[in-house]
């Protein structure tokens, strides 16, 4: 077990080499496009959708050479200048990665963003799908005011959210244009199972963004209840405190699914809990979170026969009695890449790829 100060050195560690890194790569390194704000925490969610983003850039943009920039990273930029260094290569892409953390919740990532707006406003920003969210208090709506008022002044800024309920909020309150929306890019990441499956995979959230403590204590009980024989395995999408380097994000997240794939069934108030039992075709039971990402993003995947979304606890038995685990269930990549692929055209302002 790591102790809080091994775990501090770890951390200084990690971010010190990432941060030498990437310097080397801004100084040394022919780059016409820049991926702003990726990962270095141990939320797996958010290290796959930099996989994503990365492989779609890689696919859809063959001639273009990219280069992150970590948002721990990014903290550094007062010493070092990074924004200076990247504004000085009249960058032809600047993209800013998704996930669910613009608005009052995470605030770091929410500065690190106007920052980056603010920064380059003369520049097209891309920002890949995103989940907006403030919360309905004097905090909230002091943060949605200072993001709309940067939001509305750039008009080279173009918005992907990943679910109508942001959408909405960014249509309504800031007359956007350049306002888009598409599935989270985790659905276009494609991955082989393996292994058999058995046991009980529970992937819960343990933040601020915990809406319903006592459904999800309910549905523990009903599917035990069903599936007495199978083991209840905890897991989660979070490593905690944990930092990952930009190296070994791949091995993190496929280690990750493949314990989702080896599963029956996947119970989950996790977002991207939903949406790696959905790319490993495994059953799953989803619960929403606070900012209702989650059944916004469910709509993308409502048709899918084997996800399944609890709103109410009226709802439980009749989903639990619906589960097949006995059943190999497919997930076709494929529609999900050309439903972004055709959205990501028009964000660029491109004819449609092969």
């Amino acid at each position: 077990m790591k102790g809080p100060i091994f775990k501090r050195i770890e951390i200084k560690l990690v971010r010190e080499v990432e941060l030498a890194v990437t310097l080397i790569q801004i100084k040394l390194k022919k780059y016409s496009c820049v991926l702003l704000n990726t990962p270095l925490h141990g939320n797996l969610g958010d290290h796959a959708i930099a996989l994503a983003e990365l492989q779609w850039i890689k696919k859809r943009l063959p001639d273009v050479k990219c280069i992150e920039i970590p948002g721990d990273v990014l903290d550094e930029d007062w010493k070092h200048h990074i924004l200076d260094s990247l504004k000085r290569k009249k960058l032809k892409y600047i993209f800013f990665t998704g996930g669910g953390n613009l608005g009052s919740l995470w605030m770091d990532d929410e500065n690190r963003f106007v920052k980056a707006v603010e920064y380059f406003e003369d520049s097209n920003i891309i920002v890949f799908p995103q989940t907006i969210y403030f919360e309905d208090n004097q905090i909230g709506r002091k943060e949605m005011d200072r993001f709309l008022r940067v939001v509305k002044k750039r008009s080279l800024l173009k918005i992907i959210v990943r679910e109508s309920q942001s959408f909405h909020l960014i249509e309504k309150k800031a007359a956007k244009q350049n306002l888009f929306l598409a599935p989270d890019i985790v659905m276009t990441y494609e991955y082989k199972k393996e292994g058999k499956r058995s046991d009980i995979l529970v992937c819960f959230r343990d933040d601020k963004e915990v809406k319903d403590k006592e459904i999800r204590s309910s549905i523990i009980e009903a599917v035990r209840k069903k599936y007495g024989a199978e083991k209840i395995i905890r897991t989660n999408t979070d490593m905690g405190i944990v930092r990952i380097p930009r190296c070994l994000r791949k091995l993190f997240v496929n280690w990750k699914l493949k314990e989702f794939s080896q599963a029956k069934i996947v119970v989950t108030d996790r977002l991207h809990g939903m949406i790696f039992a959905l790319i490993t075709g495994t059953a799953c039971i989803a619960i929403d979170n606070l900012s209702g990402k989650i059944s916004s993003v469910y709509r993308w995947i409502q048709d899918i026969p084997f996800v399944y979304l609890i709103r109410n606890k009226d709802d439980i038995n009749e989903v639990v009695d619906k589960l097949n685990v006995g059943c190999e269930y497919s997930y076709d990549v494929g529609y999900f890449r050309e439903k972004f692929d055709r959205i990501m055209a028009e964000v660029l302002n491109e004819y449609e790829w092969n």
